[in-house]
């Protein structure tokens, strides 16, 4: 109990909660502090929930979610992951982040250490918190490419130690892993006997020629990895709920069990609709992932041209970190500034970790009309800044 006492709110929720009431004040908001893409879910996903309402598929299935889906989606483990499963190794939750939730419960005791990077996913924290852990972080740092070191990870590790986290494409930073810094990591976790939490929803959104790589599919990780994947980000299907994670059986069985006693199961016309859109969607997806690479593109370049803001181009997801060390404000100070005086929301790097003071996170998931006006208001208002 004192450990949740201690967990924070989720910032990303509390953006659009922010959002909504400046809204309904009359504030012409630009968000770009969301981390979805604000695009329409593919046809063939409506079309498949459609056919399950019409069929009457409204009542109970089973915990770990209908066989359809999960042979689709151990399919495109197996085609385009190298990760030789069944699918009696996936488990389908309603969304990414309970099967976050689930795993790490099962996998982790009152007292167990868990490695996970700065910056990141606030999420990761609570989700250890909860499960009575103590987060340890690594940093991710702008010199390395926000890429870990595999020493500031091993230098981390202790008799306590029980896991380790990491995304790739990363929010906030858009790193995307190379396959020897996922060996690396692997390495790391047989020297030392760590289970593995591969975070990889972003998986889709990879740009210039760089390419995804999923440690489950290295020699004798997949036992010891939880991936967690879903439909929300590479499909805009947020609100839909369908998410996935994929380990040994026996852990798939743990986490159907506690799935069984807590919200029974996954919504049965939502995974039909994620099943259409596994099988069917393809161009959707990549028409998503080209779209943002232009929207990435518009908003480096801009912030770039600031003076005191300076932005790697990031490799994967839809979010630009942007340092501002330079301007003479906090990253805190120069999002709270740049909402009042433009309509303009952003999160600071501060809400990710101690590493993510000094940069400001844009995402460029909008249409790109509204990343357009976004930036062209931040653009304006900061160069008036730096004068």
């Amino acid at each position: 109990m004192k450990g949740q006492k201690s967990i924070k709110p989720s910032a990303t929720v509390g953006i659009i909660d922010k959002a909504r009431a400046l809204r309904q004040a009359g504030v012409n908001v630009i968000n770009m502090g969301i981390g979805e893409v604000m695009a329409d879910s593919p046809a063939e996903a409506k079309e498949g929930l459609m056919g399950a309402l019409e069929k009457g598929e409204t009542h109970y299935v089973s915990s770990q979610g209908i066989p359809e889906l999960r042979d689709a989606i151990a399919g495109k483990l197996v085609r385009e992951n190298d990760i030789q499963v069944d699918a009696d190794h996936i488990i389908v939750t309603p969304g990414a982040k309970y099967a976050l939730y689930l795993g790490i419960t099962a996998m982790i005791q009152a007292g167990d250490e868990v490695l996970m990077p700065d910056p990141g996913w606030m999420t990761y924290e609570a989700i250890v918190q909860m499960a009575g852990g103590k987060a340890v972080y690594f940093p991710c740092l702008e010199e390395n490419r926000f890429s870990p070191r595999i020493e500031d990870i091993e230098s981390r590790v202790t008799p306590k130690t029980r896991m380790i986290i990491f995304t790739t494409p990363s929010n906030p930073t858009g790193a995307v892993l190379s396959l020897e810094e996922v060996k690396a990591i692997a390495g790391l976790a047989r020297k030392y006997d760590l289970l593995v939490v591969s975070d990889e929803i972003y998986e889709k959104f990879i740009y210039d020629g760089h390419r995804h790589s999923s440690i489950a599919a290295i020699s004798d990780m997949r036992d010891r990895t939880l991936t967690i994947n879903g439909f929300s980000k590479g499909w805009a299907m947020t609100g839909w709920r369908i998410g996935y994670g994929v380990g040994n059986k026996s852990l798939i069985e743990r986490m159907t069990t506690m799935q069984q006693h807590s919200v029974t199961c996954t919504c049965a016309f939502t995974q039909r609709a994620a099943l259409a859109a596994q099988l069917r969607s393809e161009d959707s997806v990549r028409a998503l992932v080209a779209d943002c690479q232009k929207k990435r593109d518009l908003v480096v370049e801009t912030l770039n041209h600031i003076p005191g803001i300076s932005c790697p181009s990031p490799q994967g997801a839809f979010y630009a970190f942007a340092n501002v060390t330079e301007t003479g404000k906090t990253g805190d100070e120069l999002s709270l500034w740049l909402l009042e005086k433009t309509g303009v929301i952003t999160l600071p790097g501060s809400t990710f970790g101690e590493c993510g003071k000094g940069y400001l996170r844009f995402s460029y998931a909008l249409p790109r009309d509204q990343v357009e006006e976004g930036m062209n208001r931040a653009g304006e208002a900061l160069m008036g800044l730096s004068r």
